[in-house]
């Protein structure tokens, strides 16, 4: 759930942040997570998990999972402070409030939930599935892990539309522009106007009118990032109460696993000794 908000509320919430260094929230968007996910997996299997591992301390399939739940309710959290930050001086002109910036930090906890959570369930679901079924497997992984959580994302936004509209029903930074080049009537009426956009007329080459904007004060990101912290609170829940029951199937399966290598191994000495023979 946490994933799928990096390209809908942290992008939009971004528009109304200043540009630092020229960065805007869809680039931003489109680096730090990638980045991120790569900086923490090589960290996480060459060097926390091996030290872990040599002091039997790496954490369990279902307690990597617990954790990646964690890192995307933090992210959430995060996202909602930023919303009310940014709310407390906002400006019509975004480059005189919060830098966009502020928004590494969801995709960096995102990204450490992925490494966590990602490679951890598809393991598993390699390990605990049969062998004429592991691609099976996989791929109900891939659905769960991604159309799934996209699906109830997208049923959400839809539930609750009215959390991304102004109190004028504006829905988006600059709402009306689709009016002034003549291709839609108006969607809200707002008083306010972005300094650094300007549209013009259609059929009007000489005007230069500057283009409407939402009060985004009254745009209710903030409560909306709480409510999606709530789905992988509910995940730790979950995992908690059902851990035994799959910690106990990976044991069986692990033994199953070291039985059959034990028993390929008596095969291919007594074969051996056959040929000796």
């Amino acid at each position: 759930m946490a994933y799928w908000q990096q390209d809908t509320l942290v992008i939009q919430q971004g528009f109304e942040m200043s540009s630092t260094w020229g960065v805007q929230s869809n680039e931003l968007n489109s680096f730090i997570n990638p980045v991120c996910v790569v900086l923490f997996a090589g960290l996480l299997e060459s060097l926390i998990f091996p030290w872990l591992r040599k002091r039997n301390m790496e954490p369990s399939h279902m307690n990597k999972f617990i954790l990646g739940c964690f890192c995307g309710i933090l992210a959430m959290l995060w996202g909602s402070l930023t919303d009310h930050l940014l709310k407390k001086d906002w400006s019509t002109d975004n480059e005189q409030n919060i830098s966009v910036f502020w928004s590494v930090p969801v995709y960096a906890l995102v990204a450490l939930g992925e490494v966590f959570a990602n490679p951890a369930a598809l393991d598993m679901a390699y390990k605990i599935s049969p062998d004429s079924l592991k691609a099976v497997a996989a791929g109900v992984h891939g659905i769960m892990s991604g159309a799934v959580p996209n699906f109830v994302s997208a049923a959400i936004a839809a539930g609750l539309s009215t959390y991304l509209q102004d109190g004028s029903g504006c829905s988006t930074r600059n709402p009306n522009a689709n009016f002034f080049i003549g291709t839609e009537e108006l969607e809200c009426e707002t008083e306010l106007e972005d300094p650094n956009k300007f549209f013009k007329f259609a059929n009007d080459t000489n005007s230069n009118i500057p283009a409407d904007i939402w009060d985004y004060r009254t745009v209710r990101i903030k409560e909306l990032y709480i409510i999606l912290a709530i789905f992988p609170a509910v995940g730790i829940i979950f995992i908690h109460f059902s851990k035994p029951f799959y910690e106990d199937l990976l044991r069986r399966k692990d033994e199953q696993m070291r039985a059959n290598t034990k028993r390929l191994g008596d095969n291919e000495a007594t074969a051996k000794d056959a040929l000796d023979i």
